[in-house]
């Protein structure tokens, strides 16, 4: 069974600012893309696998969805095309540490991508250009 977290926006928050799902497997990593956008005024939820990110989506809506390329299980590919079939609203950015960011968003069809590290500014700009596509 997958440990999942919610965090609710800051109670200064006026608005949400939209709802997004991250899919890591770091703890670390998922832990600081949490706090970042929760305290931003997103509305947050993470997963450490994609398989729990699929089951998750059965039942929430979300504009964004954080996904981290190299993890276990279930590859990127597949996550994308069931994705698309079971949550086609959602924008996908997709993170990850590999130098070949860019090469891997491109073959999966992801036009929102960062690399790891990533400064909280540039996540900030990334997940706030993807839900606004």
């Amino acid at each position: 069974m997958t440990k999942e977290t919610k965090q609710q926006p800051r109670k200064s928050s006026a608005i949400s600012r939209g709802n997004v799902l991250i899919v890591e497997d770091d703890k670390d990593t998922a832990q600081t893309l949490l706090v970042i956008l929760g305290n931003a005024g997103y509305g947050v939820r993470k997963v450490s696998s994609r398989d729990a990110a699929l089951q998750v989506l059965l039942s929430n809506l979300y504009q964004c969805i954080l996904l981290d390329f190299y993890m276990p299980g279930m590859p990127a590919e597949e996550f994308v095309a069931a994705l698309q079939t079971a949550h086609p609203i959602a924008k996908v950015v997709l993170i990850t540490a590999a130098s070949e960011v860019e090469t891997a968003a491109k073959r999966l069809g992801i036009p929102h991508y960062l690399g790891k590290p990533f400064e909280p500014e540039a996540l900030l700009n990334m997940v706030e250009k993807a839900c606004k596509a």
